[in-house]
């Protein structure tokens, strides 16, 4: 691969295939793939990896460098490589060393997608409000299974601009209990970017969609979430902004919550659909 990639002069999309906790440095390839500055989107995926089951954390014994960090760190080391688009799908976290370079030097990213990729050690580097290298390009950002993610955290980053301004959203199945983190956001912190197009939920309880909802957006897509939820944040005027809510459909006919949910709406002129999918299947739902 390393004596191919000689050839791929104009490579502009790579996406690398690993096997879960391959700790090699493989410096040959990763020098080929430094070398190839026309690179504008990186996907990072762990091979045989089963999308419906929730990771759990590792030990700490166990949090070390695996290839895809060294592979990850190497490129964003290079100044002239400019990526754009960036996805870590994984079962197992990033590095903090990873997390670190990837925050502080990806500096023209348009998309940044993350699987498991931040889990419980990395929590108190996620909260701190530093604003990330990419905020001023960065427009979409979806963040999967990653228990490593405050849903308080990701209302008050992008409050304050942490992420930059943001078009889309997407919280996937992320949390863990700080009510320290939800009586901050719970003070409606101050908004200081435009509104987002998009806001992607799913698999959230009750706490956290009061969090989600200070974020100002004009569409939301909820799935797998409680109605009574939904309605009390939109009952203290969550989502200001919003012009339309997505949910999952019903089942055989609308339940009182959800006729409730519809009476919100309408006395807010919010345009209610049951047209969401969830992100996939999981091991909770039976879908």
């Amino acid at each position: 691969m390393s004596y191919i990639f000689d050839y791929l002069v104009n490579l502009k999309d790579l996406t690398v295939i690993y096997p879960k906790e391959d700790t090699h440095q493989y410096r040959n390839f990763t020098n080929a793939c430094c070398q190839r500055t026309s690179l504008k989107e990186l996907h990072v995926q762990e091979a045989g990896l089963d999308m419906t089951i929730t990771p759990t954390d590792p030990e700490e014994s166990d949090i070390r460098c695996y290839f895809v960090d060294y592979l990850i760190q190497a490129v964003l080391m290079v100044d002239n490589i400019r990526l754009e688009s960036f996805s870590h799908i994984a079962s197992l976290p990033l590095h903090s060393s990873t997390f670190t370079a990837l925050r502080a030097r990806a500096t023209h990213l348009h998309k940044l997608v993350l699987r498991t990729s931040i889990q419980s050690q990395l929590r108190a580097l996620f909260n701190q409000p530093t604003h990330w290298a990419s905020a001023s390009t960065l427009k979409t950002l979806v963040i999967r299974t990653c228990s490593g993610v405050h849903l308080g955290a990701v209302s008050l980053h992008c409050a304050n601009g942490v992420f930059g301004q943001l078009q889309r959203l997407g919280v996937i199945r992320c949390g863990y209990d700080d009510h320290v983190l939800f009586e901050a956001v719970n003070q409606s912190p101050r908004w200081t970017i435009g509104v987002l197009e998009r806001l992607d939920i799913d698999h959230a309880d009750h706490q956290e969609m009061m969090a989600l909802s200070t974020i100002h957006v004009q569409e939301v897509y909820a799935t797998r979430i409680f109605t009574i939820a939904l309605t009390n944040a939109l009952n203290t005027g969550g989502w200001p902004g919003l012009q339309k809510l997505h949910t999952q459909p019903q089942g055989d006919g609308p339940s009182l919550q959800f006729s409730d949910l519809k009476r919100i709406c309408d006395a807010r002129e919010i345009s209610l659909s049951t047209d969401a999918v969830p992100y996939g299947n999981c091991n909770c739902h039976n879908e």
